[in-house]
């Protein structure tokens, strides 16, 4: 689906992946579930549930790779890759990640 140069990716009826190019899509990413202990930082390992509840903003595109197991979560230049739903990586672009 296409909204100007944004788009949302669907498998079987269900969002994949989204790019929010020019900011006008609503999304939010943030988890249903509270954590049992707040944290400010995530680090290599982490889930993907707290990541999301860790960083201020929702990321303003996520990528899939199914054949890899992975998915790229971007917040703005900067991006985060989960394998399996734990950080395995990142680039810190922006210096906007809250990584230890």
């Amino acid at each position: 689906l296409y909204y100007g140069s944004s788009s949302v990716f669907l498998e079987a009826n269900q969002v994949v992946s989204y790019f929010n190019l020019e900011d006008n899509l609503r999304v939010s990413m943030r988890p249903g579930l509270p954590l049992q202990s707040q944290q400010d930082a995530w680090t290599l390992g982490s889930s993907r549930a707290e990541v999301l509840s860790v960083q201020p903003q929702t990321p303003t595109h996520v990528s899939r790779n199914d054949g890899l197991c992975e998915e790229i979560y971007y917040f703005d230049r900067s991006e985060v890759v989960f394998h399996q739903g734990l950080v395995s990586g990142y680039e810190q672009v922006d210096n906007n990640l809250r990584l230890r």
